[in-house]
């Protein structure tokens, strides 16, 4: 609810005029494929750096994956969401946090597996038990942390913790 809520305040305060130095339409979409594409590029040279760097680590391909692209894919977010709870918008940070783990849950998971039906190998959305236990706590945890509308810190703690025990978990398995 706390994202729907604000989005209705970002609409609310629109003016409906576009800036004078706002990008055009085309500008706009230009960049963003611009940007897409280097992204992709960079992200095809991560792929095959983590796969020499698990193999001299001696880590799993489902850890690296479900731990290292995961950290690395979503550094802009969790910077983004750590400097605005260090200027006191804790309610932004967890929206932040959160919406951006919704996004991949929701949309890209579901968006891959099915773009991947047009290449060679087809890819399911079948989890092992370990990444459901770890989904429904994980769901379980941002409800407890969000439930009351309140940050403390022993809720920062208990997010820290969580997630180290999905680390090891995902260590162990």
């Amino acid at each position: 609810m706390i994202t729907i809520k604000n989005l209705r305040i970002h609409r609310e305060t629109e003016h409906g005029e576009a800036s004078a130095h706002a990008w055009s339409f085309p500008v706009s979409l230009a960049t963003l494929a611009v940007a897409t594409l280097a992204t992709a590029f960079v992200s095809e040279a991560l792929v095959h750096s983590l796969q020499a760097f698990g193999r001299a680590a001696h880590l799993s391909e489902f850890f690296i994956a479900t731990v290292i692209v995961a950290i690395v894919g979503n550094a802009a977010e969790h910077g983004g969401a750590v400097v605005i709870a260090r200027r006191g918008n804790t309610t932004l940070a967890t929206e932040i946090s959160i919406t951006s783990a919704m996004q991949v849950a929701v949309f890209v998971a579901p968006a891959v597996m099915l773009l991947s039906l047009f290449l060679e190998h087809h890819l399911t959305l079948a989890f092992r038990p370990v990444e459901i236990v770890t989904m429904v706590g994980a769901a379980a945890v941002a409800w407890l942390v969000t439930r009351d509308g309140k940050s403390v810190r022993w809720e920062g703690f208990l997010l820290a913790g969580a997630y180290g025990v999905c680390v090891i978990a995902y260590a162990l398995s």
